[in-house]
């Protein structure tokens, strides 16, 4: 596989208001932070990764539970791993790229501090609507081509 740099600009809160309890539990039990990141094609495949401590490559980057909610902060440029057959789509820059809340954390989250989008999807023969959140993300073959 192929390395590509994730450039992630973004602050934002994931709250469970289902079940804020969950939420601490989950995180209580992350190893290692890291938000999820995806884009999504034509045909509604997602490509998704995981960008976080363990592919950090310079900047700032934290994730926190803050009044029941987790706090993201993220400046900084990733290291990431990208199968060949994917590593020019991902580089193109053109496609929006998505943040599905953090890693290790599950149920029906809600994020503040990212612009949700509204989509349509299907789910065993039956249309879905669903919320998915876009995150400020730019690629690169060379970390120094994100800087600055």
């Amino acid at each position: 596989m192929a390395n590509v740099f994730f450039k992630v600009t973004a602050d934002f809160k994931v709250e469970n208001k289902n079940s804020p309890d969950q939420l601490a539990e989950d995180f209580a039990k992350v190893n290692e932070k890291a938000i999820k990141v995806f884009l999504v094609n034509e045909d509604g495949i997602q490509l998704s990764f995981n960008v976080g401590d363990q592919s950090l490559e310079s900047g700032e980057f934290d994730v926190s539970l803050e009044n029941g909610a987790l706090h993201a902060q993220c400046n900084a440029i990733f290291k990431i791993a990208v199968k060949p057959a994917y590593f020019d789509r991902v580089l193109e820059n053109v496609e929006q790229w998505y943040c599905d809340g953090v890693d290790g954390v599950y149920g029906v989250n809600e994020i503040t501090g990212l612009e949700g989008e509204t989509y349509t999807y299907m789910r065993f023969g039956v249309e879905q609507d669903d919320i998915r959140y876009k995150i400020p993300l730019k690629c690169a073959k060379k970390a120094k081509d994100l800087e600055g």
